[in-house]
């Protein structure tokens, strides 16, 4: 990963030497969108907690947390599995938590519109070894309520 930067010149530089300037203007852009973030960790978390929940967009989210599965998590040890599945598992509710905070019941709906299934299935089934997105996540049945819920914090 301390490469990266110089692979990223080297391709800069290559390029420019075959004149395709418009490649790097759209290249550089991409650069500054980068979703992996180079995997840097204060520019991942300032992407998951000030863009992405935050901005209640439920499949970037978990486009962006299966993204980091096939490219980060899938190198970890397998006693880090649980701990992935946790924290993603956390993030997601997160997400329901700030939809729900922000009387965004749409969102919630889309959520578990699109997430839902697939997050029951695996739910039930507790010997899923699959991490990525919603799919690793445990305890969820609860959570299927908040949409009908007035006052979830008390419950």
């Amino acid at each position: 990963m301390d490469a990266l930067p110089y692979v990223d010149t080297l391709f800069k530089e290559y390029l420019l030497f075959r004149g395709f300037t418009n490649t790097l203007e759209i290249f550089n852009k991409d650069l500054a969108n980068d979703p992996g973030c180079g995997f840097q960790a204060e520019r991942i978390t300032e992407l998951i907690f000030r863009k992405l929940v935050p901005g209640l967009d439920c499949q970037q989210l978990v486009e962006f947390l299966e993204f980091l599965n096939m490219g980060l998590y899938s190198r970890l040890d397998s006693r880090y599995e649980s701990l992935v599945s946790t924290v993603e598992a956390d993030l997601l509710r997160l997400f329901l938590v700030t939809a729900h905070s922000a009387k965004r019941p749409d969102k919630i709906a889309e959520f578990f519109k699109l997430y839902g299934p697939q997050i029951l299935s695996n739910s039930s089934s507790s010997s899923s070894s699959s991490r990525s997105g919603p799919e690793g996540c445990t305890d969820w049945r609860e959570w299927f309520l908040l949409p009908y819920l007035q006052h979830p914090e008390r419950e």
